[in-house]
């Protein structure tokens, strides 16, 4: 529960007041046209680092975050922030209104195939 990461961005994991956290560090195969991170999760905000810094950020709707990974240029790793949803937070047509749980994590590669006449 304790972030690590410096980051000029942090503090809006933060927004409304003290919160747990989690932080994952998460590392990534080679060689594919795109890859693509697909993240089941509950919280309040998320981000996603590359070399400490902001790439992709997200408010919690209740679905899995897709994240294209192509312009990061193959990373060896990525960072994952995720501060907790309180239930007082909004209000949210899901079934999880509160929590910090990062409950999967995939990566789904995309790859070029050729046409064969």
């Amino acid at each position: 529960e304790t972030v690590t990461l410096e980051s000029e961005y942090k503090k809006e994991l933060f927004l409304g007041g003290e919160r747990r956290c989690v932080e994952a560090v998460l590392r990534l195969p080679e060689e594919t046209e795109d890859m693509f991170l697909k993240i089941t999760y509950t919280g309040d905000v998320a981000q996603l680092y590359c070399n400490g810094s902001l790439f992709d950020d997200e408010f919690y709707m209740g679905r899995p975050w897709e994240i294209s990974l192509k312009n990061l240029g193959n990373p060896a790793e990525l960072t994952l922030l995720i501060s907790e949803l309180k239930a007082d937070d909004a209000y949210l047509e899901t079934d999880k209104n509160c929590g910090l749980r990062i409950e999967k994590i995939e990566l789904i590669p995309l790859y070029k195939a050729e046409l064969v006449d």
